[in-house]
């Protein structure tokens, strides 16, 4: 096995790589956006966000908050 030493200097252009991470995350949201269907629907919550109280079968929520 042999071991050497090395030097690299690198030096990173800003603006390409926030234009190379824009552009993955556009591509990212394309082709997410032609995989998932999104259905959005009247319902009300099942779950009280402020105390975690469950909707009734009869529809009421037994929080009064």
């Amino acid at each position: 096995m042999s071991e050497f030493k090395m030097m690299l200097r690198a030096s990173v252009d800003q603006v390409a790589l926030e234009a190379a991470v824009e552009a993955a995350k556009e591509a990212f949201v394309q082709g997410a956006s032609r995989a998932v269907t999104v259905t959005v629907a009247a319902e009300k919550p099942a779950l009280c966000i402020g105390c975690g109280a469950v909707r009734l079968p009869n529809g009421e929520m037994p929080c009064d908050h």
